[in-house]
């Protein structure tokens, strides 16, 4: 998922109304189409830049999601070739939460 999709995407499992995608058959958007798009998308919270975003995001979820959640984050880690490997959610980053956030509630597209 690009990182546009994935705000996009969370911000709208949050409640957030989000913007339609404006595009031709082929799948390109129109410049001025991309433009207003660029605009709504950045009122929405930066949910991978932002641990704050993210930690509002987290209230969402159900005790059984943040179980997924909590395990999302710790394989995420796991299998990254970063040299921190972390175990919960406490410390990880805005982008590995978000990530797992999705994950965890199904909508992550590859």
């Amino acid at each position: 998922m690009t990182e546009i999709e994935q705000r996009v995407t969370i911000a709208e499992r949050c409640g957030f109304e989000t913007p339609e995608w404006c595009c031709h058959e082929e799948n390109e958007c129109y410049l001025e189409c991309s433009e207003y798009h660029n605009e709504q998308i950045n009122k929405l919270p930066d949910y991978l830049n932002d641990l704050n975003a993210m930690h509002e995001a987290e209230k969402v979820l159900t005790d059984e999601q943040y179980e997924k959640y909590r395990q999302a984050v710790v394989r995420i880690n796991f299998d990254s070739t970063s040299p921190v490997r972390v175990m919960c959610p406490i410390t990880a980053t805005a982008a590995q939460r978000a990530e797992a956030f999705l994950k965890a509630g199904g909508l992550w597209n590859q």
